[in-house]
């Protein structure tokens, strides 16, 4: 009797785990098949919305030593020399004030799918860069430190910068709409925001463009003096020799 009741009980605990593992199955597949449909219902509606002009506006620079290189018609002429296939899904462009916790190195970023027409489609921010006088202050990035050797002696200190005029502070930010705008193309065809990959593919993909940036130039940092608090430190030659 007993070896029968046990045998009753397996047979019980088996169907049940049996029941469960296909309830399982079926709602990770559900699950998987309702984010995908409304995946393809999101991006359908944001391809219809498409047809809008992307709007590119300018919010007012609240910090008085910020400024924006770039202005709406420089963007919207740069956004003219492009394959419009590549601004699907784009709907805003925004030069706007740089959020207190982002650190001064972020130029831009790109939010999917949190636009002004529909709330679905995407939204690149631009951020302003610090000032002196009429010049634009540009941090001295590690991969520019990294090529000058490992016995350099370029401070690599957020307080050390050079100074750009108008015109290429312009073609730096235009590198960061160029990165932006694959970002977005990125998302829509791999879901995927984040990654050191990801980020060297839209630098790729940016110069793909016709972008430059000063992180790419070899030269850049022997051919311009360095500063610090308004005060000229010298050129990279200048550190090295003492």
């Amino acid at each position: 009797m007993l070896t029968k009741y046990l045998m009753y009980t397996n047979y019980f605990l088996l169907a049940v785990t049996m029941l469960l593992s296909l309830f399982f199955i079926g709602f990770v597949v559900f699950h998987s098949s309702l984010e995908k449909w409304n995946r393809k219902r999101r991006w359908n509606k944001v391809v219809t919305n498409k047809t809008r002009e992307i709007k590119i506006s300018k919010h007012k620079v609240t910090d008085p030593d910020m400024g924006h290189p770039l202005t709406v018609d420089d963007i919207r002429s740069f956004l003219q020399t492009l394959d419009p296939s590549l601004l699907v899904g784009i709907e805003h462009i925004l030069l706007t004030n740089r959020l207190d916790y982002m650190n001064i190195g972020y130029f831009g970023s790109y939010s999917p799918f949190r636009s002004f027409h529909t709330e679905e489609g995407g939204t690149i921010n631009l951020y302003p860069l610090e000032m002196e006088g009429d010049l634009y202050k540009y941090y001295a990035p590690t991969s520019i430190t990294n090529r000058l050797g490992p016995n350099n002696k370029l401070p690599t200190s957020r307080g050390f910068y050079f100074l750009l005029d108008k015109e290429a502070a312009k073609q730096e930010m235009l590198f960061t709409l160029g990165h932006e705008i694959a970002h977005s193309n990125y998302f829509i065809k791999d879901q995927v925001l984040f990654g050191e990959e990801l980020e060297l593919k839209c630098d790729q993909f940016s110069r793909g463009l016709g972008c430059q940036s000063l992180t790419f130039d070899n030269s850049f940092a022997e051919r311009n003096q360095l500063y610090r608090d308004r005060v000229r430190i010298g050129y990279i030659h200048e550190l090295n020799e003492n």
